[in-house]
Parts: structure tokens; sequence; C-alpha cells
């Protein structure tokens, strides 16, 4: 499709480049065909860089080059993935970035589209695809005139990947044949999955045998006198339950157990000993074991959701542990919100609802009927990376034939 007036203008008030040659001072390609990704941010890029190390697994023939400009310029230390300040401002730049790289693929992740990367692009035959794209995001905010281009630059996508059903209806009134749009969800919808330790896991599970166990994510000082009543109440309830603490800040951890002593738990820090039978409360002040205690304890309280906002949900969910919070949950409210809807999530109004809630969840089948809707939640971001997976296939596919 013929480029619109309105691009031609906008290319020509783009003409003064950054001052620095593309490519003069980038990291020698490496050998691998290179494929090249597109981030909005930097949690794209992190996303992305996930994704990448779960492929090469099956795909350790490929490279990556990912840009973005909030990026940080990085290499990995195998060299099979390289975060570039390209790909330049202009089009004799971006040119000069492809030559430099000549990737055999791009994969455009969502957000806004710049017009002279995807011109610059276009000169070239490598396939291109547009994924989790929202179509709220496709057009800048105030900027009309790029309605003026936007038929062409979607017309230089082989496939556009949607981010939800609203935006693929969109980009079919834009032009895009429906055979070449489908909806695959939002990209940072892959749950951020923690690592885990296992023989810490088991010897762990060993000492505490057949405890009930409830835990507190994220946990801050202005919140623990609320955490206190409500493991008291539910002891009451559960006689052997153990609560475990982890702070948001490890340096909290003897505050948060002076506090728990003081309320006449018997408390102990998890650097200095396993909890013993008689042990009402157990803080977490060893750093990384997040993603053990919640393959440990089916409830995690989402600490910091009653006051001020805590972690990602999906890091307790898509590990088994139902997820209490309070109505505070930026900056992951939209992943909160997809638990609630779904049943996959206990939402509470204030710390005296945090009691009565801890005490339902000691109910087992009501902890599995709300991690099970969590999970259908969490593993949609599968659907993502396996989509992902398939390009990258195609990509090379299309480079060999």
């Amino acid at each position: 499709m013929a480029s619109s007036l309105f691009l031609n203008l906008y290319l020509l008030a783009r003409t003064c480049g950054s001052g620095e040659v593309i490519g003069a001072n980038e990291p020698t390609p490496p050998s691998q065909p290179v494929i090249w990704v597109h981030c909005r941010n930097t949690a794209d890029a992190d996303h992305i860089r996930r994704v990448m190390r779960q492929m090469q697994d099956d795909l350790e023939q490929v490279a990556f080059v990912v840009t973005g400009s909030s990026l940080d310029t990085d290499t990995s230390p195998d060299g099979m993935i390289t975060v570039s300040k390209g790909p330049g401002r202009n089009l004799r730049d971006i040119s000069r970035f492809i030559e430099h790289w000549k990737p055999i693929g791009l994969v455009w992740i969502g957000g806004q589209i710049d017009p002279a990367i995807i011109t610059a692009a276009d000169r070239y035959s490598f396939p291109k695809y547009l994924i989790a794209a929202d179509a709220n995001d496709f057009i800048p905010e105030g900027r009309k005139w790029f309605f003026g281009m936007r038929r062409y630059l979607l017309s230089v996508f082989d496939d556009v990947l949607a981010a939800d059903k609203s935006s693929a209806e969109r980009f079919r009134r834009w032009g895009v044949a429906s055979d070449h749009v489908e909806v695959i969800g939002h990209f940072d919808d892959q749950a951020p999955v923690l690592s885990c330790n296992d023989a810490e896991r088991a010897d762990f599970a060993r000492t505490i045998d057949t405890r009930p166990i409830w835990l507190v994510a994220n946990a801050i000082p202005a919140e623990i006198n609320l955490i206190i009543e409500a493991h008291r109440s539910a002891c009451r309830r559960s006689h052997r339950l153990l609560l475990i603490v982890v702070p948001q800040d490890t340096r909290q951890a003897p505050e948060l157990a002076a506090k728990l002593i003081d309320a006449g738990f018997e408390t102990v820090l998890r650097s200095e000993g396993d909890p013993t039978e008689t042990t009402r409360a157990l803080v977490a002040d060893l750093d990384g074991e997040l993603g053990m205690w919640y393959r440990i304890s089916p409830i995690t309280y989402m600490g910091g959701t009653l006051t001020r906002g805590s972690r990602h949900p999906f890091e307790a969910a898509a590990l088994g542990s139902v997820v209490v919070h309070g109505p505070t949950t930026a900056p992951y409210a939209r992943f909160y919100m997809q638990l609630d809807n779904a049943g996959g999530a206990a939402p509470i109004a204030n710390g005296a609802a945090l009691a009565k809630t801890i005490e339902d969840l000691l109910s087992p089948d009501l902890t599995a009927q709300i991690a099970h809707a969590a999970w259908d939640v969490t593993s949609r971001g599968a659907e993502v990376t396996n989509r992902i997976a398939a390009l990258i296939s195609t990509i090379l596919d299309k480079a060999e034939g």
C-alpha cells in the first residue's frame, strides 16, 4: 500500500538524526539469525527476555536484538540477547540499524507505532508482526493527523495480534484483513513465576508437617496490628495455625517479630531457626525465598493493599496460593481485577474483613475453588508466550525457505 501524504509530511519533519551513527557503536551481530523485537517499555523488555530464555531451550540457533526508547544498552553474557540504542530517529539512521543487524523478522509489542521505523522496515522483505496491540494505544493522544497514515502503517504488518476483541474489531475497520487479525491478550498477562529451592521447600514442609499456614507477602509495619488481630482470630478456629510474614524490607524483620512477640505469639526469625510445634509466627528475613512461601502457603494476604499498594498478585496465584487483598491495588489494579472478576481472589474492604476471610479460607474446599479459578486467569499468559514462540518459528521457517 502506498504511504499517505500525512506520512510523507511527518517523515520530512523528522529529517534530523540523533547525531549518532547507528551501527558504529553497536555490538557485532552474532552468527545466528537475528530477530528484532521492539518494546514499549522496560516492563515489556523484561517480559520478552523471559520468553526468549524459555524459547532458547528449543531454539538455540536464534538471537535477538531488543529496542525501545526507554531501554538501556545491554548484551547478555552469551551474546544471544542484545538491548540496543537503535534503531534511530530518521529513515537513514533506521536503515543503517537494519543493515547492521540484518534481522530476519520484526516483532513489535503493542503501544504506539513509530511511523519512521515502520516505513523504513517496510523497505525490507522480512516478516513483521504487531502483537498485544491495543487500539487505544495505537494513536498518539491528541494527534488526529495520525489517522491519515494509520491504514498504511497497519498494512506493513503480516499479522496483527490484538490485546482484546474490541481492538481486533477496530483493526479490521482500519483495513487489516480478518484472517490476519487474532486476539491473544495482553503481553504482560504472563504470570511472573518466582523461583524456589526445591530442597529447602521439601525440608520446611517436613518441619511443619500438616500444620495449616497463611502468608503475608510484602508485610509493612503500618499493617502489622491488623495482621496480628486477624491471626489471633483465626487461631481460635485453628489452634495450630502458623503465620509466615515476609517483610517488604528485610531490615524491618526484627521490628515485625517484636510486635508479634509483644502480642503474645511465639515467633521465630527464619535466619535463626525453624518453627517448632509451639511457634505461632515465622518472620522470613532471608532474601529470595518468597517463591517458596507462595508454594507452601495455600493463603496469601498481599501486604500493603489495605494502605499503600503491593506486589503483582499473579506471583501468588500462579503458584496455587489464594490471593487475599484490600482495595489499594495500584500499580497492579488490572491484574487484581482480573482475579476478582473470575472469582480467583478474596477481596476485602478493611482489617476486620481480613480476619473473617482468613478464617473462611481455612476451609480446603473454598481455597481449592478459588485457586482453580485463579489458575484459569494466570495461565492465559502462557497463550501469549506460546503464540510468540510460534511467530519465532514462522520467521525462522520463512528465512530458511
